[in-house]
This record gives structure tokens, C-alpha cells and sequence, in this order.
């Protein structure tokens, strides 16, 4: 199991192994994963932290307007898990 000893919100980190490091068979899967207690622990928080969330959305159906409105949310909101990089 990889060490959770990060620089990003470990709360962050665990969900975004579960969805995406979780494998169907393997290592990573579901069921492994929780297995290990500081993913459960990270999970859990995470869990929690998701359901304290409020989320707010606008439909915008035009793909390049829909690009510009969110660099500029992210900019005004200060967003920090917007990645604008190029890769």
C-alpha cells in the first residue's frame, strides 16, 4: 500500500484512490484498499467531508464558452484543485 504522506488534502488523496486506484481484481481493489486502516480512515473522512459539501452548478451547453467560464469560476473562486496545466 502506498504511504499517504503527501503534500494534497489526504482527505482528497483517499478518494481519488478509491475511484481511481481501485481495480476490479488485484491489489487495489475495494476490498483491499479498506483493509488497510489509514486508507479506511482517510476514506472515512473523506466520506464525511463530501457530505458536508454544498454544490451549486450552470449549465452552459457551448463547449468553449463552457471552458472560459470555468477558468474564470476558478480564478475568481480561487479553486485549488483546478489544474489548468498542459501536459
Amino acid at each position: 500500500m502506498a504511504s499517504l504522506d503527501v503534500d494534497w488534502d489526504p482527505a482528497v488523496v483517499a478518494v481519488g484512490w478509491f475511484f481511481v486506484g481501485a481495480r476490479y481484481s488485484g491489489a487495489h481493489t475495494r476490498k483491499q484498499l479498506l483493509k488497510d486502516k489509514d486508507f479506511r480512515r482517510e476514506y472515512a473522512a473523506a466520506k464525511q467531508r463530501i457530505r458536508e459539501m454544498s454544490v451549486r452548478w450552470v449549465q452552459e451547453s457551448d463547449p468553449v464558452k463552457q471552458a472560459l467560464l470555468e477558468i474564470y469560476v476558478a480564478v475568481v473562486l480561487q479553486t485549488p484543485y483546478n489544474n489548468f496545466d498542459t501536459h
